[in-house]
């Protein structure tokens, strides 16, 4: 993520690299989401690539955040919101 970050901004071709790296996660996490929404382990209405992507999008901010604050205490309790989220996907 840092990198990312950092070189996105400054080399296309990186860019696409990692656009690339990010597509192929997010598809990865939005085929099984579809796989639990077949089975009824996952809400039928929620756009399962939308989802994926909001999800690593998510993990990425709250380490992100953690590096700033450094605090076990916050770390519990956005993994903990983080999980709450997870769990709200489900029927």
């Amino acid at each position: 993520n840092n990198l990312a970050q950092e070189m996105s901004g400054i080399d296309d071709k990186f860019n696409e690299r990692i656009q690339q790296g990010y597509g192929l996660w997010i598809a990865c996490l939005a085929e099984a989401l579809e796989r639990g929404q077949a089975n009824g382990q996952v809400k039928a209405e929620i756009d399962p690539t939308l989802t994926a992507t909001y999800i690593i999008s998510s993990f990425h901010g709250i380490f992100d955040t953690l590096k700033c604050f450094q605090s076990l205490t916050l770390q519990q309790q956005l993994l903990s919101m983080f999980d709450q989220y997870i769990e709200s996907l489900r029927p």
